[in-house]
């Protein structure tokens, strides 16, 4: 399948259109024309909002300043592709970016649940008493598969994870976010045993958030 995207020295306007999704750090946005892709900019009063005192002064002052997200997420995506076949059935597919009014975007594939619209997140899901075995099995999956795979895992948390749904992978939750060394020295992506302590580290983490969020939900 050929993709069409705007040539080099096209912007894609998004000035009237309405982002998706909307985060700290980023707006999602869909890819006009494309319902298989989506778009991923970096919000432009981030950096004014989230990078104050002098620690945000020496952030803004690095070369790739709030692209550094969007770094870590190719960084990743060529380690993973590196190392044999990329894995779409846990990990979101990096396409590409695209010069848009709003500034650089992250191009990536779409991810859809059974019902054909967005695939949810995990805690979009527990926040509506959602969770129970069906969903367990599937995060217990994911954490088999994280643990032994090379990817650095930079944040973990139930809104990176999304439940996705496709003929060819089935259901299955997917990390949207949050890929990539953050360590000013890279350790974790360095020496694969120190790698995988952050990612059990996360996973129990991740573990005691959900339990707590799922008591939560079912008290009311």
């Amino acid at each position: 399948m050929r993709h069409e995207y705007p040539p080099t020295e096209a912007v894609l306007d998004l000035s009237g259109e309405t982002s998706a999704f909307s985060g700290q750090l980023q707006n999602v946005y869909a890819y006009p024309g494309r319902p298989d892709l989506l778009i991923k900019v970096v919000r432009q009063n981030f950096a004014a909002e989230r990078w104050k005192g002098w620690r945000g002064a020496l952030k803004r002052r690095r070369r790739i300043g709030v692209l550094a997200s969007a770094l870590r997420t190719v960084t990743e995506h060529l380690a993973l592709r590196n190392n044999g076949v990329f894995p779409k059935r846990h990990v979101q597919e990096f396409v590409g970016f695209v010069e848009t009014s709003a500034g650089v975007g992250l191009v990536a594939r779409a991810l859809r649940g059974r019902d054909g619209g967005y695939a949810p997140t995990l805690r979009s899901l527990i926040d509506a008493g959602c969770w129970g075995p069906e969903l367990e099995a599937r995060l217990d999956e994911f954490i088999d598969w994280m643990m032994t795979s090379p990817l650095v895992v930079g944040d973990l948390h139930a809104g990176n994870l999304v439940l996705a749904f496709d003929a060819e992978h089935g259901e299955r939750l997917v990390l949207i976010d949050g890929m990539g060394d953050k360590g000013f020295i890279p350790v974790n992506s360095l020496v694969p045993f120190f790698n995988r302590q952050h990612k059990r580290r996360r996973a129990r983490r991740l573990r005691e958030t959900i339990a707590r969020l799922a008591a939560r939900a079912k008290a009311g």
